[in-house]
């Protein structure tokens, strides 16, 4: 296996699977299968050559025949590639004293990577076959009346009023420090209580599999799912360091913070428009009342 290692840390082959691993971290294969095609088959062909100096029969050589399958294949199943990749990724750990100081770095980048692309594809394909199997038991009107309970509980109570309030609290925050702050902490207190701050929850896909991920109508799922990635990848760009004790140094690196802004507010701008289209338009929260008790959506204007 080590030889195996050693010819697989070979910079350009390694930096390719690292990009497409990268970009299945951020978003769904949909998303980037542009980027996908061009890479896929040669990538598949250097795997290929150093798949033949493996043992036949050894779950190494299985597990990377898979890989390369599923590289060759014209329509690869996400969940199935994040797995092989997440798999492979794994093979270094035990061998990085093998490897340069530069290619253990790239090393550790991909096996973390390859753990959030596994974790989101995992999570994408157990919510479809929920959503399908819902779509298969439950009559029009039942889908209709489900996501109707699902926009009014957890998208308005955990997603929406939420998003209004992390936005007012931008708004009113006296100077760009203090905005910086609602985005690079990992709590915000509030007077009722503490909430994640927007980096964070960017980060771990709160809002994608608690509400978004869950909606029956394609239509809304799919408008609210792209403008959710779109952002996302905007503070993907905010690189992030945090200690044990959850204090964070954050570096913009190819946005801004105007930027980042602008694209959270326009994300918000589609849920607002989404609910409308759901037949929502009043606020319900108790305690998220950024916009005032009873708010309604028509007449926020951010």
């Amino acid at each position: 296996m080590t030889d195996f290692l050693v010819q697989f840390s070979y910079p350009m082959l390694l930096q390719d699977l690292h990009e497409l691993t990268k970009l299945g971290a951020q978003k769904p294969m949909s998303f980037w299968w542009p980027d996908y095609q061009p890479k896929a088959k040669p990538l598949a062909e250097d795997l290929s050559a150093l798949a033949e100096g493996i043992e036949k029969g050894t779950g190494v050589r299985e597990n990377l025949e898979s890989l390369i399958e599923l590289l060759s294949s014209e329509e690869p199943n996400e969940y199935e590639l994040a797995r092989k990749i997440s798999y492979a990724a794994e093979l270094f750990r035990e061998q990085l004293n093998t490897l340069s100081e530069e290619d253990r770095g790239l090393v550790f980048r991909f096996i973390s990577d390859s753990k959030k692309f596994y974790g989101r594809a995992q999570t994408s394909e157990l919510l479809e076959r929920e959503r399908n199997k819902l779509k298969t038991a439950l009559s029009p009107e039942e889908q209709t009346a489900r996501d109707r309970r699902l926009f009014e509980l957890e998208g308005m109570m955990y997603c929406l009023e939420y998003y209004l309030a992390m936005y007012k609290a931008i708004l009113d925050a006296p100077d760009e420090s203090a905005k910086r702050k609602i985005i690079e902490s990992t709590e915000i207190i509030f007077d009722f209580g503490q909430l994640p701050g927007l980096w964070i929850d960017f980060d771990k896909d709160e809002v994608l599999q608690k509400f978004i991920l869950k909606i029956l109508n394609d239509d809304f799922r799919v408008e609210l799912q792209t403008a959710y990635f779109q952002t996302k990848a905007e503070f993907a760009k905010i690189l992030m360091s945090c200690d044990k004790q959850g204090t964070c140094q954050a570096s913009y690196h190819e946005t801004t913070l105007d930027e980042t802004i602008q694209s959270f507010k326009k994300l918000l701008k589609t849920f607002i428009a989404v609910f409308q289209k759901a037949g929502l338009e009043q606020l319900s929260s108790y305690f998220l009342t950024p916009f005032g008790k009873n708010a309604k959506l028509s007449e926020i204007k951010i």
